[in-house]
């Protein structure tokens, strides 16, 4: 997601990663996804929540 649209991710202050639980059934790297989100936004905060 943050791949394809960069340009929306760039502008958060936050981004909410949820169901990290549920990542390892539907082959998603929360991590992969963290480190994205960091290239493009250094400074924006991340919550990862299994909700």
């Amino acid at each position: 997601m943050i791949r394809k649209h960069p340009k929306i991710f760039a502008q958060t202050d936050l981004v909410v990663v949820n169901k990290v639980d549920l990542a390892e059934f539907v082959e998603v790297d929360p991590e992969g996804i963290m480190d994205d989100y960091r290239r493009i936004n250094p400074h924006g905060a991340i919550l990862l929540t299994a909700a």
